[in-house]
């Protein structure tokens, strides 16, 4: 009797003492895209019993950084702890990915199959019509009407069959590309995920049994985005349109479908902790760095390199006056789309309001991230000296207050394709000047004068006299403002002397020895602009650029 008292009470306990585990694939709900790396956060609800569970979430990437795991959950449990490893038997994700295609992939390899032995039968058939064309005649004997009518019998039939032939072969080689085409894709999509799952598991402990939910989130470094502008003209008298977009791209192994989309201009990377001064000790140089000078003789010295510059945009500055034309609104005007800005002092996000779907193929796939109507000052600008044609721009100002990355800008006027530019984060000045590509409408031509163009000896010096003629006509029937750019010479050779006899009224810049006009033409006027210059040096010696 003892023993069946005792049977339950340890049956009771070992049940009181079971632990359950509870399995959960969990859908993505959330994404923060950084330039490189995304957050990744995955959000289920489960049912809990009272006591300690193992909750396993399955199907999870395996290029996550696992030190960035994050488990959190709004029901009143303890997560006692949180483990990560790689799934070496779940495959239920690839094969489900992989099925369409395998699917794909039967169907037309069937249909292909079938197109091939309708082929083979139209070859027997003209094989056996070749067979009978040679041994009709010997069995049956020839005569005029018996012949002609095998000829007509036979042209028919191998025209037919023909025919026949020849479209079979086209809908082969159609199959066959859909087939190739199938085929790369999914050996495209294996090759970026043919690695292991991995899945996550948390021991939590529970005071009663409750429904709740939980919230899954690491960083992954398969992912990323980059911005891409569009900036539109529509004409000289409206503002400029900048559509802020972002090239978005992640090839996870996990679809992201319909997921919450945020794009953050941060680093995760960069470390959250503030530097420390170290000492700065100061010693005296024990030892030597020599470059040879690749013939075994003295050491020379090591020449600082050059700087390295940057195809960028023209930044200029422009007067007090230039800005009052250009910023009248003196604000820019966010136009309405689906998409929020959050700044701080670290970082900037852009929260998208809509939901997005992200396919897991590498590929970039463009996010609208916000419109903005841009004040701006049209004008012309044209650099004669190495091209003779205007070009029409476009100066923004205050162009570090619309939160820009560096990266490529994509140029329309009236509608038209224009070209490719860049916006680089190295300006320093307050305005950026975009090119909206050639104006025809606006004459230049550039002459050397040369009545006036001179050489002259003089004791052991040289002398040259050099002059040149800028002809602007302008076709338009509005006026316009346009901005001339030449340039005299510099050196820094003291036996090289270069005087400036005539500016012609141009602003000079002394360093780089460029020219600038800055005028405004009316309708059909046309203006000429000149300047002359010497340069004197010895005359036993070639200079090099004249």
């Amino acid at each position: 009797m003892k023993k069946l008292i005792l049977l339950p009470s340890v049956l009771i306990a070992a049940t009181a003492f079971a632990q359950s585990t509870i399995d959960l694939t969990p859908p993505v709900k959330n994404v923060t895209v950084y330039l490189r790396g995304a957050v990744v956060t995955h959000q289920i609800e489960a049912q809990l019993p009272e006591g300690k569970s193992t909750v396993v979430f399955h199907g999870l990437p395996s290029n996550i950084d696992k030190g960035t795991i994050q488990l959190s959950s709004n029901g009143d449990i303890t997560i006692l702890s949180v483990t990560s490893y790689e799934d070496f038997l779940n495959e239920s994700k690839k094969n489900v990915k992989t099925k369409k295609w395998a699917d794909s992939l039967t169907a037309l390899n069937d249909a292909l199959e079938r197109l091939k032995n309708d082929i083979t039968i139209m070859d027997q058939g003209k094989s056996m019509l070749d067979n009978n064309r040679n041994t009709a005649g010997a069995n049956t004997g020839t005569n005029a009407a018996t012949v002609k009518a095998m000829y007509d019998f036979y042209m028919h039939e191998m025209g037919h069959i023909d025919d026949s032939l020849m479209m079979l072969h086209k809908k082969e080689k159609l199959l066959q590309v859909k087939l190739n085409k199938i085929q790369n894709e999914m050996n495209e999509w294996r090759s970026r995920t043919d690695t292991l799952a991995s899945d996550v598991e948390a021991i939590v402990s529970c005071d009663h049994a409750q429904n709740l939910g939980f919230r899954l989130s690491y960083l992954t470094y398969e992912a990323g985005w980059a911005p891409e502008y569009d900036l539109r003209a529509k004409d000289l008298k409206h503002n400029c349109q900048l559509s802020y977009k972002a090239n978005v791209y992640q090839h996870t192994g996990d679809d992201w479908t319909n997921v919450d989309l945020t794009l953050s201009t941060s680093n995760p990377e960069v470390s959250q902790t503030a530097p420390v001064l170290n000492p700065d000790y100061l010693t005296f140089q024990s030892s030597y760095n020599y470059r040879s000078n690749g013939y075994g003789g003295a050491p020379v010295a090591a020449s600082a390199p050059a700087p390295m510059q940057e195809d960028q945009l023209e930044t200029v500055t422009l007067n007090k006056a230039d800005k009052k034309e250009a910023y009248k609104n003196n604000e820019y005007t966010q136009q309405a789309i689906s998409s929020s800005t959050n700044e701080s002092q670290l970082a900037v996000e852009f929260h998208i309001d809509v939901p997005y779907t992200l396919p897991t193929d590498g590929k970039a796939h463009t996010v609208d991230v916000k419109k903005l109507d841009v004040p701006a000052l049209y004008r012309n600008q044209t650099t004669p000296k190495m091209m003779q044609n205007a070009y029409l721009m476009a100066d923004v100002i205050h162009w570090q207050d619309l939160d820009l990355l560096p990266g490529s800008v994509n140029i329309y006027y009236a509608g038209a394709y224009v070209g490719k530019s860049y916006i680089s984060a190295q300006s320093t000045t307050d305005t950026i000047s975009f090119s909206l590509g050639m104006d025809k409408k606006v004459i230049v031509k550039r002459e050397r004068v040369k009545e006036l163009c001179a050489t002259k000896w003089i004791g052991s010096n040289k002398t040259q006299t050099f002059a040149y003629t800028i002809t602007l006509r302008n076709t338009h029937t509005d006026s316009l403002k346009i901005e001339v750019y030449d340039q005299v010479p510099v050196t820094t050779d003291k036996d090289i002397v270069i005087d400036v006899l005539d500016k012609g009224g141009a602003a000079q810049e002394t360093d780089s020895g460029k020219l600038t006009w800055k005028i405004s033409m009316a309708p059909g006027e046309t203006k000429k602009l000149s300047f002359s210059y010497s340069v004197k040096y010895p005359k036993d010696k070639v200079v090099q650029g004249l």
